[in-house]
């Protein structure tokens, strides 16, 4: 039923339950402006709706949730993936987990590439931390999220880049107040003392 000013009376249920379309609705609240009885009319629809809304219990019978939350559990899940489907890969912070990697350094691995041993990682070092001298098997980056992190005399501060070649050594690399850094570089670093 199209709505025209013939038949706008009759639209007043279909306004409560949310059935017009965007530019009926628009017509139909112009007409309740000048109509009192499709006003009256409409505010018991509303009631109506209402009741209709509370009489069904807002929590599922126990058996329907028992049954949800065991198809939940067995549905296939990825550790540490909120989204893993079709080459797409999401995971919240609190799905991974942090790893201690030596005295004050901490490592979140995002992503590791199992043929060429390469890891894209958060690395979290404590106050104080120092790291050992080391050389790159490939090349490294580095971008530091926050914090101070000493290389040599060379200090990098939030938002700083830093990429090492594949063979190059870090001398021994460190934190006065704690850092956090996104890391991609290889697990087959030489640790050199």
């Amino acid at each position: 039923m199209k709505l025209n000013p013939e038949n706008l009376h009759e639209f007043a249920s279909l306004y409560a339950l949310g059935g017009l379309s965007a530019a009926d609705m628009a017509a139909f609240e112009e007409h309740l402006q000048t109509c009192e009885e499709c006003g009256r009319e409409l505010r018991s629809y509303e009631n109506v709706a209402a009741a209709l809304g509370a009489s069904s219990p807002a929590t599922p019978p126990a058996h329907l949730r028992d049954k949800l939350i065991d198809r939940v559990l067995r549905t296939p899940r990825t550790p540490g993936a909120v989204l893993n489907h079709a080459g797409l890969w999401v995971a919240r912070p609190e799905e991974l987990p942090w790893k201690r990697l030596g005295p004050g350094v901490d490592v979140k691995l995002l992503y590791r590439d199992e043929a060429r041993k390469y890891n894209t990682c958060l690395v979290r070092m404590e106050p104080g931390t120092r790291y050992p001298s080391h050389r790159h098997a490939e090349a490294e980056e580095i971008y530091l999220i926050s914090g101070d992190l000493h290389l040599g005399d060379d200090v990098m501060y939030s938002g700083d880049y830093c990429r090492a070649d594949s063979h190059s050594i870090h001398g021994e690399t460190f934190t006065n107040d704690g850092c956090l850094f996104l890391q991609m570089g290889s697990s087959n670093d030489e640790i050199l003392r």
